[in-house]
């Protein structure tokens, strides 16, 4: 009765999840009745699948067999299999995926799989990866969340490092140590040095990595039909709940892995327009949309037309080509449900249902056009690095970080600016195609990151530039002297004076408060939106406005550059200058948390 009503309503797309304990129960057993029926069922219909391969779902068997190849996370604790909220059937979260035995098996699942739906008429697309993590549960950015610490990881982790920095003494020299030999060497247990957290978690990302595009390898082999690839959350620096760099994966490092890319899509603008830029050219599609979220103690909101729109409407105009929704029918079981579905559990549709009807309807006479529109042009890039992420993280700042660069991205998308992400993957390529590049909070950074963004200054580029660029060389492991860093003071020809940490609001306390610099407190709160932060630090404009940065406030000294704003105290905060043919705008605090603001 589902599909009926699904193709009834003119949707065209379903997606079945294979799950690894389901369909492999036993070692000699592999079972697809379940799939069997509903890829049947879908053909009869005309309903196009998408297979997606649930791999996180582990055979008890395997489990028990090798129990070596089990998580272990940095508590020392050895992880065992277990049911979640979208994992209900048990046997999640885990199996570490650097074990050749495991590896194995799930390469003769996805054999099995693709052999047996490769020829089968509704088979549309395969999805290989369902939010690539590194363990579900332990999501949330924690140190006690780390994985993972088992013999395994360990090993690789060293060889990682042997091709990253070629001897020993050389590894020695960067991360501050005095290890004897190789054997010496371990993940870290602490986020106190930096340079050892951030390799480790970027080993780790790249084990995410490695493994997403040998599955993608392994399908592609035995189907090269169809379209083939995995889907993200593109959340940036997310806390809590979020995905991030330090639990979970690089989405740009995946986006040009598969045929096309794709993700949970929701959170505007910074979602779609980070899956268009990871994915360089490639279809783009919001493959499991979280428009009707909810969960047991939250009931999801009725999704009308006017709100459907609103969201979809403007995806498709950042570049997203397709949607689906989670899920046809809500949820039943654990604390998703009674959420997410256009039908409730017992069936009945809900208005979500009519609003999906009623937007593909009046979609379709332009769907053509649509999809041959390439998504905008940006001139503006904003400026993203995993390493960086990991050390605003290990320095507890992690949720600031995300806010800089989620105020930059709103500003220009409400500014109606076509802005993209931009990251050390494709740097010097993608720096070509922009005017403006904005790097928000860019403490931790690589002589050749500089090198590139000063070079592409030089020839026309206008460069954002926030307070302490590039003070920690990620090549030496070490703090610079002279900020910016790297060689772009004198490159620059900026500097910054004494650097002050804010900790309280530059004496704002309330609307009446003592006029600061010529401003009241209540034109700082109006610039705050009405919010009290503890960090503000409140800047005066050339032309007499309020403006307000974050957190630190580091006089900028350029014996050439033109001062746009001021710091309470008269020192300059905002400075233009002039570097070969192009421009760079440096602020001695960080700007980017508060931008969005209306008033700032």
């Amino acid at each position: 009765a589902d599909l009926d009503l699904a193709a009834s309503e003119g949707l065209r797309d379903i997606k079945f999840w294979v799950q690894w304990r389901v369909s492999h129960p036993e070692s000699d057993t592999f079972w697809y009745d379940d799939v069997d029926r509903l890829m049947d069922m879908a053909a009869d219909h005309g309903l196009r699948v998408t297979l997606n391969i649930i791999y996180d779902v582990v055979p008890q068997w395997i489990l028990d067999r090798y129990p070596e190849n089990r998580m272990v996370r940095q508590t020392g604790e050895i992880l065992r299999p277990a049911a979640d909220a979208s994992r209900q059937i048990g046997g999640a979260n885990a199996l570490c995926l650097n074990h050749c035995e495991s590896r194995e098996l799930r390469h003769e699942f996805t054999r099995q799989t693709v052999c047996r739906y490769r020829g089968h008429p509704a088979l549309s697309m395969w999805d290989v990866w369902n939010e690539p993590e590194q363990c579900m549960p332990l999501r949330e950015p924690r140190l006690e969340n780390l994985v993972c610490y088992c013999a395994a990881c360990q090993y690789l982790f060293r060889e990682w490092l042997r091709g990253k920095y070629g001897d020993l003494a050389r590894l020695n020299r960067v991360w501050g140590r005095y290890e004897r030999s190789w054997d010496e060497v371990s993940p870290p247990l602490s986020c106190t040095c930096h340079m050892d957290m951030i390799d480790w978690r970027l080993f780790m990302l790249d084990t995410i990595t490695c493994e997403a595009q040998w599955r993608i390898n392994v399908v592609r082999a035995l189907d090269p039909l169809h379209p083939t690839y995995c889907h993200v959350v593109p959340f940036i620096a997310g806390e809590s709940w979020g995905l991030n760099q330090i639990t979970c994966c690089d989405d740009f490092a995946l986006g040009t892995q598969g045929d096309v890319f794709a993700g949970s899509v929701n959170l505007f603008p910074v979602q779609p327009v980070k899956i268009v830029s990871a994915a360089r050219g490639r279809v783009c599609y919001n493959v499991e949309s979280h428009v009707n979220a909810g969960s047991t103690a939250s009931h999801p909101q009725p999704l009308t037309s006017e709100r459907l729109r609103r969201e979809f409407l403007a995806q498709i105009g950042l570049g997203i080509r397709g949607f689906m929704f989670w899920q046809f029918r809500a949820e039943s079981l654990g604390m998703e449900a009674p959420a997410w579905g256009l039908l409730d559990p017992g069936g009945k549709p809900r208005l979500a249902l009519g609003a999906a009807a009623d937007f593909g309807v009046n979609l379709e006479p332009w769907t053509k056009a649509i999809l041959s529109a390439p998504p905008p042009e940006p001139r503006v890039g904003i400026y993203l690095s995993a390493a960086n992420e990991i050390f605003h993280w290990n320095t507890g700042r992690l949720g600031e970080y995300r806010r800089h660069i989620e105020g930059y991205s709103v500003f220009l998308y409400r500014n109606n600016v076509p802005f993209c992400y931009v990251t050390p993957h494709h740097l010097a390529e993608d720096l070509q195609g922009l005017d403006v590049l904005i790097i928000p909070a860019l403490y931790a950074c690589t002589v050749a990151e500089a090198a590139t963004m000063g070079e592409w200054v030089g020839a026309g580029g206008v460069l954002v530039a926030e307070a302490h660029t590039a003070a920690y060389n990620l090549d030496t492991g070490r703090h610079e002297g002279d900020l910016p860093g790297l060689g772009l003071a004198d490159r620059f020809g900026i500097l910054e004076a004494e650097a002050l940490a804010q900790g309280t609001a530059a004496g704002v306390r309330s609307p009446d408060g003592p006029a600061l610099n010529g401003a009241s407190s209540s034109e700082l709160l109006v610039a705050l939106n009405g919010r009290l932060n503890p960090e503000a630090v409140p800047l005066t404009l050339s032309d007499g406005r309020i403006g307000v940065g974050v957190r630190c406030s580091a006089s900028v000294v350029s014996a050439r550059g033109t001062t746009l704003a001021r710091f309470q105290d008269g020192l300059p905060a905002l400075v233009r200058t002039a570097v070969g043919h192009g421009t760079v705008i440096y602020a001695g605090t960080y700007i980017g948390a508060d931008l969005a603001t209306p008033a700032n």
